[in-house]
């Protein structure tokens, strides 16, 4: 089958043509990978960061006595501590805004493992999931937060937790 010559002959409008769906189609593939990734993201598990571990009276670290994972808060009053948590729990390490904190973790054996949780994740937070039996350190850096163009003190906050899951 022959196309006729008006279909197939290159012109302004044609040129046009092309050049507008050589833009348009990767900002509609990006706009639809963007809205893909929403809808997958959106069946995750929600959990809100507001359960907070027992403290007992002794000051021994929280201990967990249900076998359902839970959700333990970490906070800069916990620096130094050790906290006993169990294969499954789900861990918040939420060190406040006054700082810009850098949170690593020293984690030989791979026990903590980034969390899938939906928490809005800010500066001073992070989410961990333990996935085996064993011990690993949170440790964190806070800096001073200053504005750009103003003199800021030049100081280091550190930060460290042990973590022994069972």
């Amino acid at each position: 089958m022959r196309l006729p010559k008006s279909l197939i002959t290159v012109t302004p409008f044609s040129k046009f043509i092309a050049l507008f769906l050589f833009i348009l189609f990767p900002f509609a593939g990006f706009y639809v990978g963007e809205n893909y990734q929403k809808t997958v993201d959106n069946s995750g598990v929600y959990i809100s960061p507001t359960i907070i571990p027992t403290v007992f009276p002794n000051n021994t670290p929280y201990q967990k006595v249900t076998t359902n994972p839970s959700l333990i808060n970490i906070t800069k009053q916990d620096d130094g501590k050790t906290i006993n948590v169990y294969v499954g729990d789900n861990i918040f390490v939420d060190l406040g805004t006054d700082q810009n904190w850098q949170i690593t973790t020293i984690d030989p054996m791979g026990i903590l493992q980034n969390s899938r949780l939906m928490i809005a994740e800010r500066i001073g937070t992070k989410r961990f999931v333990v996935g085996k039996a064993g011990t690993a350190q949170i440790t964190a850096t806070g800096t001073a937060k200053c504005a750009k163009g103003q003199m800021c003190p030049m100081y280091a906050i550190l930060f460290k937790v042990t973590i022994v899951a069972k």
